[in-house]
């Protein structure tokens, strides 16, 4: 059989591929109506580490409460973190990578053109080591994480975001050790 003859398989699988192709658009665009999203980019630390990440947030398009100076959102935030140790020591690693996905709640005040928030974050994360030389001993690969931040939104449609957060990873004592680290960070959002 030569290269340029299409079986039936060949037909139903190509048709698999654009169906699933449709589907991914048709999900994208309804997605986009459902959520606004945005980007971040932080850097925190604490005694004993430096922390670099970068996130990626959904907000619901509507919100879930609306007083009268006042709105509460819902969203999503996935997020990617670097803990580098800032001493370097016999035993741990000198890097932990983390991932993470983190169920939140914004509470926002409009000033004029500016937006000023707090907002709440519990989820999880998966890390690469449990143990950070010259820092934590996190005992588990697997962290609850939480955190409470503040900033504003400015710009064009307020899409411009600048914000500092007290954050916290822990595994919940699920195995001793369970140091834990708790840190601040200062984020920079843009949304698209």
């Amino acid at each position: 059989m030569d290269s340029g003859t299409r079986t039936p398989e060949s037909h139903r699988t190509r048709a698999t591929i654009r169906l699933a192709q449709l589907a991914i658009l048709h999900v994208s665009l309804a997605a986009s109506r459902c959520f606004a999203a945005d980007i971040a980019l932080s850097g925190g630390l604490n005694h004993e580490t430096v922390i670099v990440g970068v996130a990626t947030r959904w907000m619901a398009a509507s919100p879930l409460r609306v007083g009268s100076t006042w709105a509460l959102h819902c969203g999503v935030e996935f997020d990617v973190l670097n803990m580098h140790a800032r001493q370097a020591r016999k035993y741990g690693a000198s890097d932990i990578a983390t991932i993470g996905a983190t169920p939140m709640l914004r509470v926002d005040w409009p000033h004029g053109d500016l937006l000023t928030f707090v907002d709440l974050g519990v989820g999880g994360h998966l890390l690469s080591h449990t143990s950070l030389q010259g820092g934590p001993n996190l005992g588990t690969a697997f962290q609850f994480g939480e955190w409470i931040g503040t900033g504003i939104r400015f710009g064009p449609g307020n899409a411009a975001e600048v914000g500092l957060r007290l954050e916290h990873l822990s595994n919940a004592d699920i195995k001793r050790p369970n140091d834990g680290i708790t840190f601040v960070s200062l984020r920079a959002a843009w949304q698209f």
